[in-house]
């Protein structure tokens, strides 16, 4: 278990669930809080869970509600990678943390081994389901998901992973939202998206 344990009070019981599993497999030396905030452009944000080994640090965001604005986690996470606070960003969502979450910290330990103890990385390598082994990893896309074939078809786990480091010839769109802010001023993320999408002719409130 890492040294430093989550020490508020956990908000939901995703949250809770998420922490206890993600402990089991970390490094000793990790430090594991959660509710941590961050100074943006657009002002004060909290983090369900940060992870920091040595330099590196990595959030986590457990999404728990059924109608989640994926769009504004999106501008949101943008104003947090560029303040440069953390060096990536996983989103969890509370159907994937309640049913394939062996799954999905076994995806995010070979994407960022150096946050994991190698006992840890070897239970979560057997804890694997096969659908989650046979994924192509691709480390430079924002999105992977696992499809699952027991039966249910539709059922299917996603990995949302935004990072600072962009590679040579990628765009990622958290960028271009992040450039926006600093052209503007700052301000609220909802009225920044929303005159975003207003100069593009986009919709501008999600429903």
């Amino acid at each position: 278990m890492p040294r430093s344990w989550p020490e508020e009070p956990f908000e939901t019981p995703i949250e809770e669930m998420f922490a206890s599993q993600l402990s089991k497999h970390l490094r000793g030396d990790a430090s594991f809080r959660n509710q941590v905030s961050v100074q943006t452009i657009c002002g004060e944000f909290r983090l369900d869970f940060l992870v920091t080994v040595e330099s590196r640090s990595v959030a986590f965001e457990c999404d728990g509600r059924e109608f989640h604005d994926f769009s504004r986690d999106e501008w949101r996470d943008a104003m947090i990678l560029g303040a440069e606070v953390v060096d990536c960003i996983y989103r969890l969502r509370g159907h994937d943390i309640q049913n394939h979450l062996d799954d999905y910290l076994a995806i995010v330990a070979q994407i960022d081994p150096e946050l994991f103890c190698e006992r840890g990385l070897a239970n979560l390598r057997n804890l694997a389901s096969d659908e989650a082994r046979q994924l192509q990893l691709e480390p430079e896309d924002e999105r992977m998901t696992v499809h699952y074939w027991d039966g249910h078809p539709s059922d299917a786990m996603s990995v949302v992973r935004r990072t600072v480091r962009i590679p040579a010839g990628k765009r990622r769109f958290w960028r271009t939202a992040y450039a926006f802010a600093v052209e503007e001023g700052g301000g609220s993320v909802d009225d920044l998206r929303d005159e975003w999408r207003r100069r593009h002719g986009q919709p501008q409130r999600d429903v």
